[in-house]
């Protein structure tokens, strides 16, 4: 179980995951910590074309953390961040990270925060 966030569990969890193309996790449990694993092994897993990471809230360190790591991972063409506390584009869809999301094809953001100037960053995202 991974109910108070447990660190040990999700890392054992990513290992076993480690040849797959396609990772769907959250819960409102997971920690600081655990977010930091995840964007690690995102990072690391250049297979990994499909994420969704739902109910779990991102802090700005953790959305810098998530967007360099989905800045190295050129090949996801599927990303859902539903109600994670995001500031977008802030944090996880920064301009600076933009290029490695290039192959998206599906984009799920909802139930975060996208002031009327952050759907100028997202529409760059998309054109």
């Amino acid at each position: 179980s991974l109910g108070g966030g447990n660190t040990e569990v999700l890392n054992k969890i990513l290992y076993a995951s480690k040849e797959c193309d396609s990772l769907v996790l959250g819960h409102p449990s997971f920690t600081s910590e655990n977010v930091v694993l995840l964007a690690r092994f995102i990072g690391k897993r250049i297979a990994l074309t499909s994420l969704s990471l739902n109910n779990v809230w991102v802090n700005k360190d953790n959305q810098k953390l998530l967007s360099h790591a989905l800045g190295k991972n050129k090949n996801i063409s599927e990303l859902s961040l539903r109600n994670c506390g995001l500031q977008l584009p802030k944090g996880v869809l920064n301009n600076n990270n933009l290029e490695g999301l290039s192959r998206l094809t599906i984009l799920d953001l909802s139930n975060n925060s996208l002031p009327a100037t952050g759907s100028k960053g997202i529409a760059k995202l998309l054109s």
